[in-house]
């Protein structure tokens, strides 16, 4: 019998789970989106916790040496601003995490989805 512990491989869809609103009508963040050649696509609908929103799903995300495949988001028109639900990210199969066998709980790579959720956040917030 062994006694090291199990390994599993990092997974490729990540929840972020976060709001954050921009100071901006909404067609002025899809502006912002294509001027940083962040394409996005309109794709169904997101329900988080009451609130409906408009589901959208970017891609081409230039984070960490182009690590993001595409992320999922929400996206509320609230006049003058417009709120963003992050709702999760997508690593590409070439990112630093493919290959790696780390168990659920390794600090290092817990310490490095923060990091890509802080960097998502300031992405869509600039």
């Amino acid at each position: 019998m062994s006694t090291s512990q199990r390994f599993n491989f990092i997974p490729t869809v990540n929840k972020i789970d976060k709001y954050i609103t921009v100071k901006i009508p909404k067609d002025s963040f899809f502006n912002k989106l294509s001027i940083d050649n962040i394409e996005y696509n309109k794709s169904s609908f997101l329900v988080v916790k009451k609130d409906t929103l408009e589901g959208y799903t970017l891609q081409n995300i230039v984070i960490a040496n182009d690590t993001i495949k595409r992320a999922t988001i929400g996206v509320l028109d609230k006049g003058m601003r417009t709120e963003i639900y992050i709702d999760s990210i997508f690593f590409k199969e070439n990112s630093q995490f493919k290959g790696f066998r780390l168990y659920s709980g390794d600090k290092s790579y817990k310490k490095q989805l923060k990091k890509y959720k802080v960097d998502m956040i300031d992405l869509l917030k600039k």
